[in-house]
């Protein structure tokens, strides 16, 4: 896409893996445009959904003790692409309402990335 000279946004997760991926790609292409999903180190995309939301959409169970979305993700072995296919099924469904806190930082990465 970028040699079709289109305005590619690489997204990372603001983790040890994302921070890597992103010096790569800025190594190899020091005009690209890397973001992360936060500016808070060792958030992920999950972690964009505030553990309340996470814990009643995604898991369907608010008695689970959720430190970090990420973390419980991590320690549980929790298939990230199935959660996350289960959340866009609530979202395509229009049965999804999130707290102010999480649209609040879903808001930020929008306006970072259509900025």
């Amino acid at each position: 896409m970028e040699a079709w000279e289109l305005n590619v946004k690489y997204l990372f997760d603001n983790d040890t893996a994302g921070k890597r991926a992103g010096k790569k790609v800025l190594r190899d292409n020091p005009s690209a445009l890397v973001h992360y999903v936060s500016d808070v180190s060792g958030e992920s995309t999950v972690d964009l959904i505030s553990v309340e939301d996470f814990k009643n959409i995604i898991l369907e169970d608010n008695s689970i003790n959720v430190i970090k979305n990420s973390d419980y993700i991590k320690n549980e072995k929790l298939d990230k692409v199935i959660l996350a296919r289960k959340f866009l099924n609530h979202v395509k469904g229009g049965n999804i309402e999130v707290s102010p806190k999480s649209s609040d930082k879903i808001k930020i990465l929008m306006d970072k990335l259509y900025s």
